[in-house]
């Protein structure tokens, strides 16, 4: 009786270890190619339980690299580059199961930085820079779940501020700034449902005021007082 007591309390004891310690089966793994009917390579990387994992290229019928990145079951996940036919990255991007997330890059074909900025859950969010094929400001500004939401400042083709002010799901709200592409103060007013609406004032290329009175949805209404050289009112009319 004592033997068999033995016997079982060794069992209770080393059982769990030696089956603990057995093999896991090992999930299959392939490295999977595939070609276009010319020949050339158009896609490879591995296969895990026939899912996508891992790291994968994609080329074209030239056999110029398309894009490349990661994936983790069959689903985009981790860093991506797409790249444009002479090799030059088009894309610096990053998944998460199939998801835009995290910092994004966008060039131009000559390598120049077209646009930056950050997803979330799909959407555009935080500030965002875009930028000319020459380097020169477009547009910055924050969105909010996809959307301009807050301050922005948008630019001339030669780099010079054009606009300044606030967004609300991409509708010009508050007061805005308008400038020549000299830089010089061209108008300023208010917005609501992104079109002028209330008061406004427009100013001279050399920056005196010109003129101040009330818009409606964009269009010109009630009393507008112009100035001359001087500041002095030399003209009324009414909208």
């Amino acid at each position: 009786m004592k033997w068999l007591t033995y016997i079982l309390i060794v069992f209770f004891i080393t059982a769990p270890e030696y089956y603990g310690n057995a093999e896991k089966p090992r999930m299959p793994k392939k490295i999977k190619k595939e070609f276009y009917k010319n020949g050339v390579l158009k896609s490879e990387g591995l296969m895990v339980n026939n899912l996508k994992s891992g790291h994968w290229k994609f080329y074209d019928e030239k056999g110029a690299i398309l894009t490349e990145g990661f994936y983790e079951n069959d689903l985009l996940h981790g860093p991506w580059r797409e790249y444009w036919h002479d090799g030059t990255v088009k894309t610096e991007a990053y998944f998460e199961s199939d998801i835009k997330e995290g910092y994004w890059r966008f060039y131009y074909a000559n390598g120049q930085l077209e646009k930056e900025g950050t997803f979330a859950n799909n959407e555009k969010q935080s500030w965002w820079h875009e930028y000319t094929g020459n380097g020169l400001l477009v547009s910055l500004g924050e969105y909010e779940k996809g959307d301009k939401t807050g301050y922005w400042k948008l630019y001339h083709s030669n780099g010079i501020l054009k606009e300044e002010g606030h967004f609300e799901k991409n509708e010009r709200i508050l007061w805005w700034k308008e400038y020549n592409e000299y830089g010089k103060l061209e108008a300023e007013g208010h917005y609501f449902d992104n079109l002028k609406n209330g008061f406004w004032i427009h100013y001279s290329v050399m920056g005196r005021k010109e003129s101040e009175g009330m818009y409606k949805n964009g269009v010109r209404i009630e009393t507008w007082k112009f100035f001359d050289d001087k500041g002095d009112i030399c003209k009324i009319l009414e909208f």
